[in-house]
């Protein structure tokens, strides 16, 4: 692949380096580009958070991961970090060479350094949003089986065509999965380099980012600032189907407590038969979800009591309090959350604190939203 396109924005020649983010040719061509351009600024693939993990060990507070309802988010960023991390062993190379020695050799010339990506925090989240509730349980199954499987590497990452295919292959099996982890993000990355450019007379930037990513960001570059700027906004109106999941989970909780109204009206022994089914469906799925993540005792059986409550508010989640006790019972360490970005192996995962605690809180939130759609077509029944 000719994995270094060029392109003008205005009066500043853009450079845009395609890298595989754990082949060794990548930091060679890095630090070569770099050397060879001499750009007055280095743009890389990073947003802060990644940039100064490169350099220092994550402090994570699982306390506020689990109150700020992020602990799926936080999951799949460490499937993601695991599996660079693999294959950057297999191959010898360590994940995030290429960024560090991008910024090492810009800083060798007197580049500055601009990190132009989205946050992960943000990708991430868009991504969850766009799934099913079966796509999650896909994604949960995937976070353990991942740990099991060998990584496979291809050193042909970065051609051209091979690219191209791997794209082709992601839109087809997931058009969302592509909008948010691709074509939003280029979008983000052309205007941040656009705006760069606009602050420059003239001069060179060199932007190291990812091989999908250089073809798309190159168009970008070429399409008129106010069309980009819309084409920006309607990707990032996303952000409020949160805020629809939330008006639908509030419709649902309503429907709910209508039915036990209905049913009460009819009689009383029928509204008591219907709440204990309720409870027993909503608090047996989130228990069993906390039960295979090897929750604590205490934790399942919060997890069992409190499923039918959290069920009728879309602001609650069982999930939060089964993973805040366990939490609790388990009281992982800075170095259990440290080493999660660390671990080579399902069992090492399985035997970390930290690790349980979010598994905990996920797959009981997956059997409480579980235990909603049967319990509510129970009492639709029997009204």
């Amino acid at each position: 692949m000719n994995s270094v396109l060029r392109t003008k924005v205005g009066n500043v020649e853009v450079v845009l380096v395609g890298t595989a983010h754990v082949l060794k040719e990548s930091v060679e061509m890095v630090r070569e580009t770099i050397r060879e351009e001499m750009p007055e600024v280095v743009a890389l693939e990073l947003d802060m958070k990644r940039f100064s993990s490169l350099y220092e060990s994550r402090d994570v507070s699982l306390k506020e991961v689990i109150k700020q309802g992020k602990f799926m988010v936080f999951l799949v960023s460490v499937i993601l970090s695991y599996v660079q991390r693999k294959i950057g062993a297999e191959i010898g190379v360590e994940p995030g060479a290429e960024m560090k020695e991008a910024v090492k050799t810009a800083k060798e010339i007197g580049a500055r350094t601009a990190l132009i990506d989205q946050e992960l925090e943000t990708t991430l989240s868009r991504f969850l949003k766009t799934l099913s509730l079966r796509e999650k349980l896909r994604l949960l199954l995937s976070i353990l089986g991942v740990f099991r499987g060998k990584v496979e590497v291809d050193e042909g990452i970065t051609d051209e065509e091979k690219v191209n295919e791997l794209l082709e292959e992601l839109k087809e099996i997931s058009p969302s999965a592509y909008k948010v982890f691709v074509e939003e993000r280029n979008v983000v990355m052309a205007n941040r380099i656009r705006e760069i450019a606009s602050s420059m007379e003239n001069g060179k930037i060199v932007a190291v980012m990812g091989a999908g990513h250089v073809n798309g960001v190159r168009e970008l570059l070429t399409t008129p600032m106010n069309h980009l700027t819309e084409h920006h906004q309607a990707y990032h109106e996303a952000k409020y189907r949160g805020i629809l999941t939330k008006i639908i989970g509030a419709i649902i909780g309503f429907l709910v407590i209508f039915m036990f109204i209905l049913i009460l009206k009819n009689s009383f022994e029928g509204f008591l038969t219907a709440f204990m089914w309720w409870f027993i469906i909503n608090g047996a799925l989130s228990a069993i979800g906390a039960a295979i993540a090897g929750g604590h005792p205490l934790s399942i059986l919060t997890a069992f009591s409190v499923a039918w409550m959290t069920s009728l508010s879309p602001f609650l989640a069982a999930g939060w309090f089964a993973g805040l006790v366990e939490l609790w019972k388990r009281e992982p360490t800075v170095a259990d959350v440290r080493m999660l970005f660390k671990a080579n192996s399902l069992s090492e995962m399985r035997r970390n604190r930290a690790f349980k605690v979010l598994m905990v809180a996920a797959l009981s939130n997956v059997g409480s939203v579980i235990g909603t759609f049967i319990g509510a077509y129970l009492l639709f029944k029997m009204v």
